[in-house]
């Protein structure tokens, strides 16, 4: 394993705190050669994952939301890796067990949700989610071929 970059914040989930995880999703993406496809592929994702947070996952009203972002990138067999986790304190609640929405049926005729965790699976070579009290949990993870 060469060149691991590792990163956390603990920040409250606010969207006025998404520019920041969108930097450090770049900054560790970037030190292990991700091109620019690939960064714009991870901040899109955890984007999604950090707005349900900040959006649903703790009672209306409540000012402090804590949530744990933890990063790390690195190289292994000839490719870049980079695994997000993103943990809150809110009620359990696992983002994938819900169907994915069909794409085909009209916009108008579909229910709200669900979109944007279908497509961070589309995204990501791997997503899971875990509860371990009191946090729930959710990992991604992509890897690319690094220009040898």
């Amino acid at each position: 394993m060469d060149r691991l970059t590792e990163r956390e914040l603990i920040i409250d989930a606010s969207l006025a705190n998404l520019d920041a995880v969108l930097d450090a999703t770049e900054e560790v993406a970037s030190s292990c050669g991700a091109s620019a496809k690939t960064v714009k592929q991870c901040q899109l994702a955890i984007e999604e994952l950090f707005v349900n947070v900040a959006s649903y996952a703790y009672p209306e009203g409540e000012t402090h939301k804590p949530c744990r972002i933890t990063f790390a990138s690195w190289e292994a067999d000839d490719a870049g890796h980079i695994r997000i986790e993103i943990a809150d304190r809110g009620e359990m609640f696992d983002p994938l067990a819900k169907e994915d929405p069909d794409i085909k049926t009209p916009i108008k005729d579909r229910k709200n949700g669900g979109m944007g965790i279908m497509m961070t699976k589309k995204l990501m070579n791997s997503v899971e989610y875990r509860f371990v009290s009191p946090e729930n949990i959710v990992t991604i993870e992509k890897q690319w071929a690094l220009d040898v």
